[in-house]
């Protein structure tokens, strides 16, 4: 008898199956860290075409336009926000979305987060 279990047992037979069953190798480090630097350089270079993309509709715009038209991403939402700019004055002369529309939505988005953490504060008490 084997840790008491019968060796002749059917659960006998799968704990040694299980027991001399080579175990399977756990990926290295290594890789995670080559994958995780593979990913920082595609979004490295995405970022890179994406810019470079931004500045050709921009120098277009301004020559079909007469407009500077500039391409921004607002911090606090992540969300492009297109400004269409006076070339004399260098003064916003629309805004997409708004500036109006920009902050509500900080602020509502403030007041989801608060509440949130309210809801989860309260449900610790």
């Amino acid at each position: 008898m084997t840790s008491g279990i019968n060796s002749n047992s059917k659960a006998a037979t799968a704990v040694k199956a299980v027991q001399a069953k080579p175990k399977a190798p756990v990926p290295s480090v290594r890789f995670a860290m080559a994958d995780a630097a593979q990913v920082v350089q595609n979004l490295t270079k995405n970022i890179a075409k994406t810019k470079e993309s931004i500045e050709q509709i921009q120098r277009v715009s301004d020559i079909i336009l007469g407009r500077k038209t500039q391409f921004s991403v607002d911090q606090e939402s992540g969300k492009v926000v297109i400004s269409i700019i006076d070339p004399q004055t260098n003064k916003v002369i629309k805004e997409i979305p708004s500036a109006d529309e920009q902050r509500l939505r900080a602020k509502l988005r403030r007041m989801a987060e608060l509440s949130f953490k309210g809801s989860v504060v309260n449900l610790k008490a």
